[in-house]
Protein backbone atom coordinates (compact mmCIF):
# COMPACT_ATOMS: atom_id res chain seq x y z
CA UNK A 1 0.00 0.00 0.00
CA UNK A 2 1.46 3.48 -0.92
CA UNK A 3 2.70 5.65 1.94
CA UNK A 4 -0.02 8.26 1.47
CA UNK A 5 -2.81 5.67 1.44
CA UNK A 6 -1.31 3.89 4.41
CA UNK A 7 -1.38 7.13 6.39
CA UNK A 8 -4.99 7.90 5.53
CA UNK A 9 -5.99 4.33 6.34
CA UNK A 10 -5.39 5.02 9.99
CA UNK A 11 -1.72 4.96 11.07
CA UNK A 12 -2.27 8.27 12.85
CA UNK A 13 -6.07 8.47 12.88
CA UNK A 14 -7.78 10.36 15.65
CA UNK A 15 -11.28 11.72 16.32
CA UNK A 16 -12.12 15.30 17.19
CA UNK A 17 -15.37 16.23 18.88
CA UNK A 18 -16.61 19.49 20.34
CA UNK A 19 -19.81 20.69 21.88
CA UNK A 20 -21.24 24.02 22.90
CA UNK A 21 -21.73 24.67 26.61
CA UNK A 22 -25.01 23.27 27.85
CA UNK A 23 -27.97 25.36 28.94
CA UNK A 24 -30.44 24.48 31.68
CA UNK A 25 -33.68 23.43 29.93
CA UNK A 26 -36.99 25.07 30.77
CA UNK A 27 -38.69 21.64 30.87
CA UNK A 28 -36.22 19.38 32.76
CA UNK A 29 -38.86 16.70 33.36
CA UNK A 30 -38.70 15.85 29.64
CA UNK A 31 -35.64 13.78 30.56
CA UNK A 32 -35.90 10.80 28.23
CA UNK A 33 -34.62 10.40 24.71
CA UNK A 34 -35.82 11.75 22.34
CA UNK A 35 -36.65 15.10 23.93
CA UNK A 36 -40.14 15.69 22.56
CA UNK A 37 -41.62 18.57 24.66
CA UNK A 38 -43.84 15.96 26.37
CA UNK A 39 -43.46 14.48 29.85
CA UNK A 40 -44.73 10.94 29.44
CA UNK A 41 -44.00 7.23 29.28
CA UNK A 42 -40.55 7.64 27.66
CA UNK A 43 -39.43 9.84 30.54
CA UNK A 44 -41.03 7.51 33.13
CA UNK A 45 -39.13 4.49 31.78
CA UNK A 46 -35.89 6.51 31.66
CA UNK A 47 -36.36 7.52 35.30
CA UNK A 48 -36.87 3.89 36.35
CA UNK A 49 -33.70 2.86 34.49
CA UNK A 50 -31.74 5.54 36.40
CA UNK A 51 -33.22 4.71 39.84
CA UNK A 52 -30.63 4.99 42.59
CA UNK A 53 -27.98 6.69 40.46
CA UNK A 54 -27.52 10.09 38.87
CA UNK A 55 -28.83 10.84 35.41
CA UNK A 56 -30.96 13.09 33.21
CA UNK A 57 -34.02 12.45 35.42
CA UNK A 58 -32.31 13.68 38.59
CA UNK A 59 -34.14 16.94 39.39
CA UNK A 60 -32.88 17.68 42.93
CA UNK A 61 -29.12 17.13 42.71
CA UNK A 62 -29.01 13.68 44.30
CA UNK A 63 -29.56 10.18 43.01
CA UNK A 64 -32.78 9.45 41.13
CA UNK A 65 -35.44 8.47 43.66
CA UNK A 66 -38.95 9.07 44.98
CA UNK A 67 -38.66 12.88 44.94
CA UNK A 68 -37.79 12.85 41.26
CA UNK A 69 -40.60 10.34 40.57
CA UNK A 70 -43.17 12.64 42.22
CA UNK A 71 -41.77 15.66 40.34
CA UNK A 72 -42.17 13.83 37.02
CA UNK A 73 -45.78 12.83 37.84
CA UNK A 74 -46.59 16.42 38.87
CA UNK A 75 -45.51 17.70 35.46
CA UNK A 76 -46.99 14.88 33.37
CA UNK A 77 -48.21 16.01 29.96
CA UNK A 78 -47.06 18.64 27.46
CA UNK A 79 -44.20 20.91 28.52
CA UNK A 80 -45.30 24.45 29.34
CA UNK A 81 -44.99 26.87 26.46
CA UNK A 82 -42.26 29.52 26.84
CA UNK A 83 -43.40 32.96 28.01
CA UNK A 84 -42.41 34.45 24.63
CA UNK A 85 -44.18 31.79 22.55
CA UNK A 86 -46.48 34.43 21.02
CA UNK A 87 -45.83 37.94 19.73
CA UNK A 88 -47.59 39.54 22.72
CA UNK A 89 -45.17 37.87 25.15
CA UNK A 90 -41.95 39.03 23.45
CA UNK A 91 -38.99 39.22 25.84
CA UNK A 92 -37.53 42.75 25.99
CA UNK A 93 -33.82 43.18 25.26
CA UNK A 94 -32.84 46.78 26.00
CA UNK A 95 -29.18 46.77 26.95
CA UNK A 96 -27.58 48.38 23.90
CA UNK A 97 -25.72 50.78 26.16
CA UNK A 98 -23.41 47.77 26.61
CA UNK A 99 -21.26 47.88 23.48
CA UNK A 100 -20.23 44.47 22.28
CA UNK A 101 -22.00 41.13 22.51
CA UNK A 102 -25.27 40.57 24.38
CA UNK A 103 -26.08 36.89 24.92
CA UNK A 104 -29.82 36.14 25.32
CA UNK A 105 -30.42 32.43 26.14
CA UNK A 106 -33.53 30.65 24.91
CA UNK A 107 -35.12 27.20 25.03
CA UNK A 108 -37.74 26.41 22.38
CA UNK A 109 -39.03 23.29 24.20
CA UNK A 110 -42.82 23.46 24.24
CA UNK A 111 -42.98 26.36 21.76
CA UNK A 112 -45.81 26.36 19.24
CA UNK A 113 -46.21 27.81 15.76
CA UNK A 114 -47.36 31.43 15.97
CA UNK A 115 -50.38 32.52 13.97
CA UNK A 116 -48.53 35.43 12.34
CA UNK A 117 -47.50 34.95 8.70
CA UNK A 118 -43.77 34.95 8.01
CA UNK A 119 -42.54 37.52 5.44
CA UNK A 120 -39.16 35.72 5.30
CA UNK A 121 -40.78 32.38 4.44
CA UNK A 122 -43.38 34.08 2.26
CA UNK A 123 -46.18 31.96 3.71
CA UNK A 124 -48.12 31.26 6.93
CA UNK A 125 -45.75 29.98 9.61
CA UNK A 126 -46.14 26.31 10.55
CA UNK A 127 -42.96 26.00 12.64
CA UNK A 128 -42.13 26.60 16.31
CA UNK A 129 -41.14 30.20 17.04
CA UNK A 130 -40.10 32.55 19.85
CA UNK A 131 -40.38 36.35 20.07
CA UNK A 132 -38.08 39.10 21.36
CA UNK A 133 -38.27 42.90 21.36
CA UNK A 134 -35.01 44.81 20.88
CA UNK A 135 -35.11 48.50 21.82
CA UNK A 136 -32.46 51.18 21.46
CA UNK A 137 -32.77 53.36 24.54
CA UNK A 138 -29.31 54.89 24.07
CA UNK A 139 -28.51 58.37 22.84
CA UNK A 140 -26.98 57.17 19.56
CA UNK A 141 -27.83 55.08 16.54
CA UNK A 142 -26.50 51.52 16.56
CA UNK A 143 -25.46 48.98 13.96
CA UNK A 144 -26.90 45.68 15.19
CA UNK A 145 -25.89 42.19 14.06
CA UNK A 146 -27.92 39.15 15.16
CA UNK A 147 -27.07 35.47 15.03
CA UNK A 148 -28.04 32.33 16.96
CA UNK A 149 -25.98 29.43 18.23
CA UNK A 150 -28.35 26.97 16.53
CA UNK A 151 -29.63 27.03 12.97
CA UNK A 152 -32.85 29.06 13.22
CA UNK A 153 -34.41 31.58 10.85
CA UNK A 154 -34.03 35.12 12.26
CA UNK A 155 -36.87 37.44 11.21
CA UNK A 156 -36.59 41.14 12.10
CA UNK A 157 -39.57 43.49 11.66
CA UNK A 158 -40.00 47.17 12.40
CA UNK A 159 -41.34 48.10 15.84
CA UNK A 160 -42.35 45.94 18.79
CA UNK A 161 -45.96 45.66 17.67
CA UNK A 162 -48.46 42.83 17.26
CA UNK A 163 -49.05 42.14 14.44
CA UNK A 164 -45.46 42.95 13.40
CA UNK A 165 -44.51 45.90 11.21
CA UNK A 166 -42.71 45.80 7.84
CA UNK A 167 -39.82 43.38 7.31
CA UNK A 168 -36.34 44.77 8.07
CA UNK A 169 -34.07 41.79 7.38
CA UNK A 170 -33.93 37.98 7.35
CA UNK A 171 -31.00 35.90 8.58
CA UNK A 172 -30.30 32.22 9.14
CA UNK A 173 -28.71 31.71 12.54
CA UNK A 174 -25.26 30.21 12.54
CA UNK A 175 -25.30 30.06 8.74
CA UNK A 176 -25.46 33.82 8.37
CA UNK A 177 -25.97 37.11 10.16
CA UNK A 178 -28.81 39.62 10.13
CA UNK A 179 -27.41 43.16 10.21
CA UNK A 180 -29.40 46.40 10.32
CA UNK A 181 -29.37 49.97 11.62
CA UNK A 182 -31.38 50.62 14.82
CA UNK A 183 -31.89 54.34 15.37
CA UNK A 184 -32.01 55.77 18.89
CA UNK A 185 -35.47 55.50 20.44
CA UNK A 186 -36.62 52.88 17.92
CA UNK A 187 -37.25 49.16 18.31
CA UNK A 188 -37.66 45.97 16.29
CA UNK A 189 -39.36 42.62 16.81
CA UNK A 190 -37.17 39.55 16.47
CA UNK A 191 -38.75 36.18 15.75
CA UNK A 192 -36.70 32.97 15.84
CA UNK A 193 -38.33 30.29 13.67
CA UNK A 194 -37.44 26.59 13.68
CA UNK A 195 -37.80 26.59 9.88
CA UNK A 196 -35.88 23.30 9.50
CA UNK A 197 -37.94 21.53 12.21
CA UNK A 198 -34.88 20.66 14.28
CA UNK A 199 -35.50 18.22 17.16
CA UNK A 200 -35.90 19.43 20.74
CA UNK A 201 -32.32 18.65 21.77
CA UNK A 202 -31.05 21.12 19.17
CA UNK A 203 -33.27 24.01 20.27
CA UNK A 204 -31.44 25.22 23.36
CA UNK A 205 -29.11 28.09 22.56
CA UNK A 206 -28.73 31.82 22.65
CA UNK A 207 -29.64 34.82 20.54
CA UNK A 208 -26.48 36.87 20.17
CA UNK A 209 -26.78 40.63 19.70
CA UNK A 210 -23.65 42.48 18.58
CA UNK A 211 -24.02 46.27 18.56
CA UNK A 212 -21.71 49.13 17.67
CA UNK A 213 -22.20 52.91 17.60
CA UNK A 214 -22.81 54.33 14.13
CA UNK A 215 -20.19 56.74 12.83
CA UNK A 216 -22.02 59.38 10.85
CA UNK A 217 -20.62 59.90 7.37
CA UNK A 218 -22.10 60.84 4.05
CA UNK A 219 -21.40 61.42 0.38
CA UNK A 220 -19.44 64.52 -0.58
CA UNK A 221 -19.90 65.73 -4.19
CA UNK A 222 -17.44 68.01 -5.98
CA UNK A 223 -17.77 70.26 -9.02
CA UNK A 224 -15.66 67.90 -11.17
CA UNK A 225 -18.30 65.14 -10.80
CA UNK A 226 -16.21 63.21 -8.27
CA UNK A 227 -17.44 61.98 -4.92
CA UNK A 228 -15.92 60.82 -1.63
CA UNK A 229 -17.49 59.42 1.54
CA UNK A 230 -16.61 61.16 4.79
CA UNK A 231 -17.77 63.43 7.58
CA UNK A 232 -19.62 66.69 6.99
CA UNK A 233 -16.71 68.61 8.53
CA UNK A 234 -14.17 67.14 6.09
CA UNK A 235 -16.51 67.72 3.13
CA UNK A 236 -17.10 71.37 4.04
CA UNK A 237 -13.38 71.94 4.53
CA UNK A 238 -12.66 70.52 1.05
CA UNK A 239 -15.29 72.70 -0.60
CA UNK A 240 -17.66 69.85 -1.42
CA UNK A 241 -21.44 69.54 -1.16
CA UNK A 242 -22.49 67.19 1.66
CA UNK A 243 -25.41 64.90 0.75
CA UNK A 244 -26.46 64.09 4.32
CA UNK A 245 -25.72 61.55 7.05
CA UNK A 246 -26.10 57.96 5.90
CA UNK A 247 -25.71 58.70 2.19
CA UNK A 248 -22.86 57.23 0.18
CA UNK A 249 -21.38 57.85 -3.22
CA UNK A 250 -23.46 54.88 -4.35
CA UNK A 251 -26.66 56.93 -4.11
CA UNK A 252 -25.37 60.48 -4.59
CA UNK A 253 -26.23 62.14 -7.91
CA UNK A 254 -22.67 63.37 -8.46
CA UNK A 255 -22.25 61.55 -11.73
CA UNK A 256 -24.46 59.94 -14.41
CA UNK A 257 -24.59 56.24 -15.28
CA UNK A 258 -22.41 57.06 -18.27
CA UNK A 259 -19.48 57.69 -15.91
CA UNK A 260 -16.74 55.20 -16.93
CA UNK A 261 -16.15 54.40 -13.24
CA UNK A 262 -19.58 52.76 -13.12
CA UNK A 263 -20.85 49.61 -14.81
CA UNK A 264 -24.04 50.65 -16.59
CA UNK A 265 -26.60 47.87 -16.49
CA UNK A 266 -27.72 49.21 -19.88
CA UNK A 267 -31.30 47.93 -19.71
CA UNK A 268 -33.32 50.54 -21.67
CA UNK A 269 -36.72 48.86 -21.14
CA UNK A 270 -36.08 48.13 -17.41
CA UNK A 271 -36.64 44.42 -17.99
CA UNK A 272 -40.32 44.81 -18.95
CA UNK A 273 -42.06 42.93 -20.48
CA UNK A 274 -39.07 40.52 -20.64
CA UNK A 275 -35.63 40.98 -19.08
CA UNK A 276 -33.25 40.21 -21.93
CA UNK A 277 -30.22 41.75 -20.19
CA UNK A 278 -29.86 40.00 -16.81
CA UNK A 279 -33.02 38.02 -16.14
CA UNK A 280 -30.84 35.32 -14.55
CA UNK A 281 -32.33 31.89 -13.98
CA UNK A 282 -35.76 33.26 -14.93
CA UNK A 283 -34.62 33.12 -18.57
CA UNK A 284 -33.93 30.13 -20.83
CA UNK A 285 -31.02 30.12 -21.36
CA UNK A 286 -30.05 32.02 -18.18
CA UNK A 287 -28.44 35.45 -18.55
CA UNK A 288 -26.49 37.42 -15.94
CA UNK A 289 -24.49 40.63 -15.66
CA UNK A 290 -20.99 39.44 -14.65
CA UNK A 291 -19.26 41.67 -12.08
CA UNK A 292 -16.09 41.43 -10.00
CA UNK A 293 -15.45 42.31 -6.38
CA UNK A 294 -15.28 46.09 -6.06
CA UNK A 295 -17.24 46.86 -9.24
CA UNK A 296 -19.72 49.74 -8.88
CA UNK A 297 -22.98 49.39 -10.77
CA UNK A 298 -25.66 51.83 -11.91
CA UNK A 299 -28.90 50.06 -12.79
CA UNK A 300 -32.54 50.81 -13.43
CA UNK A 301 -35.70 48.97 -12.48
CA UNK A 302 -39.48 49.19 -12.67
CA UNK A 303 -42.85 47.74 -11.73
CA UNK A 304 -45.57 47.81 -14.39
CA UNK A 305 -48.76 46.24 -13.11
CA UNK A 306 -48.08 42.57 -12.33
CA UNK A 307 -44.66 42.72 -14.04
CA UNK A 308 -41.56 43.40 -11.95
CA UNK A 309 -37.94 43.74 -13.02
CA UNK A 310 -35.56 41.25 -11.35
CA UNK A 311 -31.86 41.96 -12.04
CA UNK A 312 -29.29 39.18 -11.51
CA UNK A 313 -25.54 39.72 -11.06
CA UNK A 314 -22.93 36.92 -11.12
CA UNK A 315 -19.76 37.06 -9.00
CA UNK A 316 -17.03 34.46 -9.40
CA UNK A 317 -14.82 33.85 -6.36
CA UNK A 318 -11.38 32.33 -6.89
CA UNK A 319 -10.73 31.96 -3.14
CA UNK A 320 -13.12 31.53 -0.17
CA UNK A 321 -14.53 34.96 0.77
CA UNK A 322 -17.36 36.83 2.43
CA UNK A 323 -19.34 39.08 0.09
CA UNK A 324 -21.08 42.30 1.14
CA UNK A 325 -23.75 43.38 -1.36
CA UNK A 326 -24.53 47.08 -0.81
CA UNK A 327 -27.37 48.82 -2.67
CA UNK A 328 -28.75 52.38 -2.66
CA UNK A 329 -32.12 52.44 -4.51
CA UNK A 330 -34.45 55.31 -5.49
CA UNK A 331 -37.30 52.86 -4.73
CA UNK A 332 -37.88 50.33 -1.94
CA UNK A 333 -35.77 47.38 -3.04
CA UNK A 334 -35.37 43.75 -2.06
CA UNK A 335 -31.75 42.59 -2.30
CA UNK A 336 -29.81 39.45 -1.44
CA UNK A 337 -28.06 36.33 -2.65
CA UNK A 338 -29.82 33.37 -4.26
CA UNK A 339 -28.59 30.33 -2.33
CA UNK A 340 -27.66 26.89 -3.58
CA UNK A 341 -29.44 23.77 -2.31
CA UNK A 342 -26.61 22.86 0.06
CA UNK A 343 -25.77 26.55 0.77
CA UNK A 344 -22.07 25.71 0.47
CA UNK A 345 -21.45 25.31 -3.26
CA UNK A 346 -20.98 27.71 -6.14
CA UNK A 347 -21.57 25.54 -9.19
CA UNK A 348 -23.05 28.32 -11.31
CA UNK A 349 -25.91 26.02 -12.43
CA UNK A 350 -29.49 27.27 -12.04
CA UNK A 351 -30.69 23.73 -11.38
CA UNK A 352 -28.65 23.68 -8.16
CA UNK A 353 -30.38 26.74 -6.68
CA UNK A 354 -32.82 26.30 -3.80
CA UNK A 355 -35.22 29.03 -4.86
CA UNK A 356 -34.65 30.87 -1.56
CA UNK A 357 -32.65 34.01 -0.79
CA UNK A 358 -30.10 34.06 2.01
CA UNK A 359 -29.10 36.61 3.16
CA UNK A 360 -32.02 38.91 2.27
CA UNK A 361 -32.83 42.54 3.10
CA UNK A 362 -35.39 45.22 2.24
CA UNK A 363 -33.86 48.68 1.58
CA UNK A 364 -36.22 51.69 1.84
CA UNK A 365 -36.15 54.24 -0.98
CA UNK A 366 -33.35 56.77 -0.61
CA UNK A 367 -31.39 54.73 1.93
CA UNK A 368 -28.31 52.53 1.75
CA UNK A 369 -28.44 48.93 2.91
CA UNK A 370 -26.40 45.78 2.59
CA UNK A 371 -26.26 42.06 3.28
CA UNK A 372 -23.13 40.08 4.13
CA UNK A 373 -22.78 36.38 3.42
CA UNK A 374 -21.10 33.70 5.46
CA UNK A 375 -17.68 32.56 4.23
CA UNK A 376 -18.36 31.22 0.72
CA UNK A 377 -16.12 28.74 -1.09
CA UNK A 378 -14.58 29.46 -4.47
CA UNK A 379 -17.28 29.39 -7.14
CA UNK A 380 -20.02 31.45 -8.82
CA UNK A 381 -22.70 33.20 -6.77
CA UNK A 382 -25.76 35.23 -7.78
CA UNK A 383 -26.92 38.52 -6.25
CA UNK A 384 -30.06 40.42 -7.18
CA UNK A 385 -31.93 43.72 -6.96
CA UNK A 386 -35.68 43.99 -7.45
CA UNK A 387 -38.39 46.46 -6.37
CA UNK A 388 -40.58 45.40 -3.47
CA UNK A 389 -44.15 44.79 -4.62
CA UNK A 390 -46.94 47.18 -3.67
CA UNK A 391 -45.34 50.40 -4.99
CA UNK A 392 -45.29 52.37 -8.23
CA UNK A 393 -41.84 52.27 -9.84
CA UNK A 394 -41.71 53.91 -13.28
CA UNK A 395 -39.03 52.71 -15.67
CA UNK A 396 -35.82 54.65 -15.21
CA UNK A 397 -35.63 54.83 -11.43
CA UNK A 398 -32.05 54.02 -10.52
CA UNK A 399 -30.08 52.08 -7.98
CA UNK A 400 -26.37 52.00 -7.23
CA UNK A 401 -24.77 48.75 -6.09
CA UNK A 402 -21.34 47.40 -5.20
CA UNK A 403 -20.01 44.00 -4.11
CA UNK A 404 -17.01 43.98 -1.77
CA UNK A 405 -15.20 40.78 -0.90
CA UNK A 406 -13.22 39.77 2.18
CA UNK A 407 -10.86 36.88 1.55
CA UNK A 408 -8.99 34.81 4.13
CA UNK A 409 -12.07 33.55 5.96
CA UNK A 410 -11.43 29.83 5.38
CA UNK A 411 -9.27 27.70 7.65
CA UNK A 412 -8.27 24.22 8.67
CA UNK A 413 -10.88 21.48 9.11
CA UNK A 414 -10.13 18.19 10.86
CA UNK A 415 -12.37 15.23 9.91
CA UNK A 416 -11.65 11.81 11.41
CA UNK A 417 -7.93 12.45 11.58
CA UNK A 418 -7.58 14.01 8.15
CA UNK A 419 -7.18 17.74 7.60
CA UNK A 420 -8.04 20.17 4.80
CA UNK A 421 -6.38 23.57 5.03
CA UNK A 422 -8.79 25.88 3.15
CA UNK A 423 -12.36 24.98 4.09
CA UNK A 424 -15.21 27.28 5.15
CA UNK A 425 -16.59 26.77 8.64
CA UNK A 426 -20.08 25.93 7.28
CA UNK A 427 -18.73 23.25 4.95
CA UNK A 428 -16.54 21.79 7.71
CA UNK A 429 -19.47 21.52 10.14
CA UNK A 430 -21.75 20.17 7.38
CA UNK A 431 -19.43 17.17 6.95
CA UNK A 432 -19.03 16.61 10.69
CA UNK A 433 -15.58 18.13 11.04
CA UNK A 434 -13.97 20.34 13.68
CA UNK A 435 -13.17 23.85 12.40
CA UNK A 436 -9.83 25.12 13.67
CA UNK A 437 -10.49 28.82 13.03
CA UNK A 438 -10.15 31.28 10.15
CA UNK A 439 -6.74 31.62 8.48
CA UNK A 440 -5.41 28.57 10.36
CA UNK A 441 -3.26 25.79 8.91
CA UNK A 442 -3.71 22.10 9.57
CA UNK A 443 -0.40 21.47 11.30
CA UNK A 444 2.46 23.37 13.00
CA UNK A 445 5.09 24.66 10.52
CA UNK A 446 8.79 23.82 10.38
CA UNK A 447 10.51 24.97 13.55
CA UNK A 448 7.39 25.00 15.72
CA UNK A 449 7.78 23.20 19.10
CA UNK A 450 4.41 21.59 18.48
CA UNK A 451 5.61 19.92 15.29
CA UNK A 452 7.45 17.11 17.07
CA UNK A 453 11.10 16.03 17.12
CA UNK A 454 12.99 15.80 13.83
CA UNK A 455 14.77 12.74 15.21
CA UNK A 456 11.60 10.69 15.74
CA UNK A 457 8.71 9.66 13.47
CA UNK A 458 5.40 11.42 14.10
CA UNK A 459 1.81 11.65 12.89
CA UNK A 460 1.99 15.18 11.43
CA UNK A 461 4.18 16.90 8.82
CA UNK A 462 7.22 19.08 9.71
CA UNK A 463 9.44 18.96 12.80
CA UNK A 464 10.71 21.28 15.53
CA UNK A 465 14.12 22.28 14.05
CA UNK A 466 13.76 24.78 11.18
CA UNK A 467 17.10 24.09 9.46
CA UNK A 468 16.78 20.31 9.74
CA UNK A 469 13.13 20.33 8.66
CA UNK A 470 13.82 22.41 5.54
CA UNK A 471 16.88 20.34 4.62
CA UNK A 472 15.05 16.99 4.76
CA UNK A 473 12.03 18.37 2.86
CA UNK A 474 14.24 19.50 -0.01
CA UNK A 475 14.92 15.83 -0.82
CA UNK A 476 11.61 14.39 0.44
CA UNK A 477 8.68 16.87 0.22
CA UNK A 478 6.37 14.17 1.64
CA UNK A 479 7.84 14.93 5.09
CA UNK A 480 6.43 18.48 5.02
CA UNK A 481 3.34 17.81 2.90
CA UNK A 482 1.91 14.69 4.57
CA UNK A 483 3.71 13.30 7.64
CA UNK A 484 7.15 13.10 9.28
CA UNK A 485 7.28 9.31 9.22
CA UNK A 486 10.05 6.77 9.92
CA UNK A 487 11.64 7.43 6.53
CA UNK A 488 11.89 11.17 7.27
CA UNK A 489 13.35 10.49 10.73
CA UNK A 490 16.06 8.33 9.13
CA UNK A 491 16.83 10.92 6.43
CA UNK A 492 18.11 13.36 9.07
CA UNK A 493 21.36 11.33 8.90
CA UNK A 494 22.05 12.92 5.51
CA UNK A 495 22.32 16.33 7.21
CA UNK A 496 24.56 15.97 10.31
CA UNK A 497 25.22 19.75 10.43
CA UNK A 498 21.58 20.86 10.25
CA UNK A 499 20.13 17.95 12.24
CA UNK A 500 21.45 17.27 15.75
CA UNK A 501 20.16 13.73 16.18
CA UNK A 502 23.25 11.89 17.37
CA UNK A 503 22.75 9.55 20.36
Amino acid sequence: MPRRHRLIAGVCAFAVASAAPGQQPTCPWDCGTPVDAEVGIVDFLTLLAQWGVGGSCDFDGGNVGITDFLELLAHWGPCPTPANDQCEGAILIDRLEIDGLIDQPFDMAGATAGAVDSPCLGEPNTHQDLWFCLGNGTAEDKTVTLTTTVDLLIEVTDGCTCPPGPLVVCGFGNLGDATFLLAQGSSVSIRLINSQDLPGLALQGSLQVLNEPVTFTGACCFADDTCTDGSQESCDAAGGFYQGDGTTCLDADCFPCADPALIDENEPDCGIPADTVNGGCNLAPPLFTPIACGDRICGTSAIDGPQRDFDWYAIELTVPSRITWEVAPQFTAVIGMVEYVTQFTGSGNCRDLSGASNPLAVIPAGQVGSVTTVCLPAGTFYFFVTPQTGQVVPCGQQYRAVATCQAGCAGACCINGNCSSTVTEQLCVFFGGSFQGEATGCFPPCGSPGAGSCCLPGCTPNCDDTDCCQAVCTIDPFCCDVTWDLTCASEVGFFPVQCDCLP
